[in-house]
């Protein structure tokens, strides 16, 4: 037989081998092997394959088809869910050649409209994590709390998981369940695609969905898959993602991919606007912004690590690093450090502000938000350059807070403020039921021109006083609002300013233009010495009564007493102004200050001035006696020379002395009897050269004056109490003297009695 029969009989056979192998594979129901395929599946992942529909499989090519219709692949034990992956339709296309060595290579998998359900546990290991074992434990024979370290190895000569060239989502929609928190996140996948050129090779993916209407998309190059499923060295991570405005960049590797840990991964997230992260994270996040976040993130024992932490936001900066530690109670440990942080940056510009209208407390009523401080630990420090809060800067910031199951200790707390020294600590205890403070502040060298000058609107230059102040807080109290915590607030305050200046604009900034029209003098020069401001005030259950409060300057000296009422926010204040300047002729009274912290009043203390007047009037009615006894001279020399004891005792004018009951108190006593609490000692008066007085001295109690005087001798010439008159003195009347001459010698004493009423305003 020629050879070229024998080949055609030999090309005829393999042909009919091959219409007949293709004949017989048509004919064959694949639906029957089924039950293998789930066997193996269950093998390769320790799971439940369930394959509902028919399975199709289309032969004559190096790369067979496959598809299966309803295909749902069971949760892990612990689920809370007893499905993980449901899908419509899953197409596969391998390889032929791969086969006939036990190898399996998808050349091709797409997955139509799949529900993922993806969750941790609450020790945080995820569902994801296959168990390879064909002999895996049953739900019922597998604990909640069954761990990773537990979990059997897998069986040797296991055969290897198929290596996926090109695989492809199409519409899913995704479920991701917090275990730890018992919270859920939904996506939408628009789609997935994911490809790799053979399983030693680089595995690229990208996608695009949606989180609650904000539209994403990624892109990723991750390690081989051969790498992943060997697990001997840390696999690669590289990707890129956006969404709602946000920029997110992972640059790093995983020691343990399939088991999440050894995370070693440079974060970078920026964006525009804080608010728009919000809807893809699921946190409500305020609307800061522009911003951008950098850290290399790392898994820990217990928790996870944010080290060479670079945070910027608007023009603030932060940097350090950052730990928590999760299981049991919730710790945050850091250190950190600012060359500016502008408290700006930090509040929410689309909140609304707290309405001005109609409040009639100052301290709020609302609970305070303890439970954050019940529920995590802390230990923070900071350390900042500069600190901006409203139009208040802050410099060399030093602080370390310590938060232990709901006691809050924030100490030490160092800072320049005003070229000046803040320090001070505050302990508050939120771990029982009614929450405790206790607050301590020292102030020194503080420059009140600077600080002023900082708050007002109209800035620099502005300021009403300036000078150097020191001020202490030592306040503690009990209440679960701000306003519980005033009603009984026990402690001490002090602010102390020695030796300044007080400018004109003062007067206005204390009760606008009605201390001004009472205290004319405060117009006068632009600016006053100032020899001391002093406040102090004692508290007890919620009263803060006045122990001193003082203001001194070269022209005035206005002193206060009362106190102010934290529970109901009522004032009770009185402020009385003197004058030194023996120039100014015009009625000066008390003040009352009134009213509550939220709207405070002041008026002229009218009951003051009407007390004053009424002493004055009955002094002058017995002055009318004495008056009509001791002779005409002496009233007259009084009413002459009592005007100028309106703005103060012992000072002189026109070079004649004034003589006055004692002498004015020195603005020296004055400060330092209030700085230091105790009251000056009086001063007498100089002793005054008068000849003895031939009638007994002026009842100190109201005497109707006689209808008829009797008869008498004249008494001798006496000269005036307060100074020696202008006029020479008269002799006294004699019962023949007219009767107009009594009369007058009335007046002139009730105008006596007037003009002392108008002294006693100040005195």
């Amino acid at each position: 037989m020629r050879v070229s029969t024998l080949f055609k009989i030999v090309v005829v056979l393999v042909a009919a081998l091959v219409v007949s192998l293709y004949a017989i594979l048509q004919s064959q129901d694949f639906s029957q092997y089924r039950g293998l395929i789930e066997e193996q599946a269950r093998a390769a992942t320790g799971r439940e394959l369930v394959l509902a529909g028919d399975l199709d499989l289309r032969l004559l090519s190096l790369s067979p088809a496959l598809t299966v219709d309803d295909v749902t692949l069971k949760n892990a034990s612990w689920g809370t869910r007893p499905d993980m992956v449901t899908l419509q339709r899953l197409e596969a296309e391998v390889a032929l050649l791969p086969l006939f060595s036990g190898n399996l290579t998808v050349k091709r998998l797409v997955l139509v409209a799949p529900e993922i359900f993806l969750e941790t546990d609450k020790q945080g290991r995820g569902n994801w994590i296959f168990t390879p074992d064909k002999a895996a434990p049953t739900p019922k024979e597998t604990p909640e709390d069954i761990s990773d370290e537990d979990a059997p190895a897998p069986a040797a000569g296991m055969p290897s998981l198929p290596v996926v060239n090109e695989a492809r989502i199409e519409n899913a929609r995704l479920t991701f369940r917090d275990g730890v928190t018992e919270t859920e996140q939904h996506f939408v996948l628009r789609h997935l695609g994911a490809n790799a050129r053979d399983a030693a090779s680089p595995l690229n993916l990208e996608g695009a969905g949606e989180v609650d209407g904000v539209a994403f998309d990624f892109s990723a190059r991750l390690g081989a898959p051969s790498a992943l499923l060997k697990g001997t060295k840390p696999y690669g991570v590289k990707l890129t993602a956006h969404a709602g405005g946000a920029e997110l960049s992972l640059d790093g590797t995983i020691k343990k991919p399939l088991a999440g840990s050894g995370l070693d991964i440079q974060v970078t997230v920026s964006g525009d606007d804080l608010s728009a992260l919000g809807a893809v994270t699921g946190a409500s996040l305020p609307a800061l912004g522009p911003y951008r976040v950098s850290g290399r993130f790392s898994d820990v024992k217990g928790g996870y690590s944010l080290r060479s932490l670079e945070l910027a936001l608007g023009d603030s900066d932060l940097s350090g690093d950052l730990t928590i530690a999760l299981g049991g109670r919730t710790k945050l440990t850091a250190k950190l450090k600012s060359r500016l942080l502008n408290l700006a940056n930090f509040s929410d510009p689309t909140a609304p502000s707290p309405s001005t209208e109609d409040k009639k407390r100052l301290f709020s009523p609302d609970p305070l938000p303890l439970d954050g401080l019940r529920g995590i630990d802390a230990d923070l420090s900071l350390a900042a350059e500069k600190m901006i809060a409203d139009k208040l800067i802050l410099e060399d910031l030093n602080l370390k807070l310590a938060l232990d199951k709901g006691i809050l200790v924030l100490r030490p707390l160092n800072v320049r403020l005003a070229k000046g020294a803040l320090s001070g600590d505050l302990a508050l205890n939120a771990s029982q039921p009614q929450t405790s403070l206790n607050l301590n502040v020292t102030m020194k060298d503080l420059d009140m021109g600077a600080l002023l000058s900082a708050l007002s609107d109209s800035g620099a230059g502005s300021a009403p006083l300036s000078g150097s102040a020191r001020a202490t807080l030592a306040l503690r109290g009990k209440g679960d609002s701000v306003a519980a915590l005033m009603a009984g607030l026990q402690g001490k305050t002090s602010f102390i300013m020695e030796k300044g200046v007080l400018h004109d604009s003062t007067f206005d900034l204390l009760s606008a233009d009605l201390l001004k029209s009472i205290t004319p003098w405060a117009g006068d020069k632009d600016s006053n010495a100032l020899n001391c401001a002093v406040s102090r005030f004692h508290i007890r259950a919620g009263m803060a009564v006045s122990q001193a409060l003082l203001v001194d300057t070269s022209n005035v000296s206005v002193s206060g007493e009362g106190g102010v009422n934290l529970a109901s926010e009522a004032i009770d204040l009185t402020l009385t102004p003197r004058t030194r300047d023996l120039s100014l002729m015009s009625l000066a009274v008390p003040i009352k200050i009134g009213g509550t912290l939220a709207d405070p009043t002041a008026f002229p203390d009218m009951a003051g001035v009407v007390t004053g007047v009424v002493k004055g009037v009955t002094e002058g009615v017995a002055g009318t006696v004495t008056g009509a006894v001791t002779g005409t001279a002496g009233v007259v020399g009084d009413i002459l020379t009592a005007p100028l004891g309106l703005f103060g005792d012992g000072d002189k004018k026109g070079g004649e002395e004034q003589a006055a009951p004692a002498a004015a108190t020195p603005s020296d006593d004055l400060c330092q009897a209030a700085i230091s609490g105790k009251k000056p000692a009086p001063k007498k008066a100089a002793p005054k050269e008068t000849a003895p007085k031939q009638a007994a001295p002026a009842p100190t109690e109201p005497t109707p004056a006689p209808q008829q005087p009797p008869p008498a001798p004249a008494p001798a010439p006496t000269p005036a109490p307060s100074s020696p008159s202008p006029m020479p003195s008269a002799p006294a009347p004699s019962p023949q003297s007219a009767p107009g001459e009594g009369f007058g010698e009335d007046l002139e004493g009730l105008g006596e009695g007037l003009s002392k009423g108008l002294k006693g305003l100040f005195n």
